[in-house]
């Protein structure tokens, strides 16, 4: 896989400062477009993985104060810095990720549950409003079976990324990657 350096150094860059508070999150994800294009799949995983430490919000804000990270993010975001500004290849699996799939409020009993209330209403209205809401609670069923239908997949390839290497580390592959580049190597 190529390294593409130029997108590393200005990723590495942005993240950083979004790390220290200098940027906001809306700044930060006015780069994740050309990011997610990458051919370097470490670009790629970690704009992914930082666009994930804050994407669950709706207002713009710094990583600071009641927004600052934990210290365990804060210490996998600064070996993301460390991975960014090194030249070792990302091998890791490109299915999966480093962070556990997010079911929340999201979740195909939500949808489940949505469909189901517009399909109880639409029972006791008559007319275009229960063809309306007919079509919603059948449209709100298609996420909930997309997730059932897709997550056979998503359980392999989440096995298989945490099989290939040690998630303490990620995203160094090896403990012998982590130490060459703490060591200034």
């Amino acid at each position: 896989m190529p390294i593409n350096r130029q997108q590393r150094d200005d990723l590495a860059a942005s993240f950083g400062r979004l790390l220290a508070g200098e940027i906001t999150t809306d700044q930060f994800s006015a780069g994740l477009d050309r990011w997610a294009e990458s051919e370097d799949p470490a670009v790629v995983k970690i704009a992914d993985f930082a666009d994930g430490l804050y994407s669950d919000t709706v207002f713009s804000h710094r990583l600071v104060g009641k927004h600052a990270l934990s210290p365990e993010l804060r210490q996998t975001v600064l070996r993301c810095l460390m991975f960014l500004r090194s030249d070792l290849e990302y091998l890791w699996p490109r299915g999966g990720s480093a962070v556990p799939p997010f079911i929340g409020l999201w979740s195909p009993g939500f949808y489940l549950l949505l469909a189901s209330a517009f399909l109880f209403i639409a029972r006791y209205e008559s007319g275009w409003q229960s063809i309306v809401l007919w079509t919603i609670g059948l449209l709100a069923t298609i996420p909930a079976f997309h997730w059932c239908a897709s997550r056979p997949r998503c359980v392999r390839q989440r096995r298989a990324f945490v099989a290939a290497g040690d998630l303490d580390i990620w995203p160094f592959l090896k403990h012998e990657q982590l130490g060459d580049q703490s060591e200034g190597g």
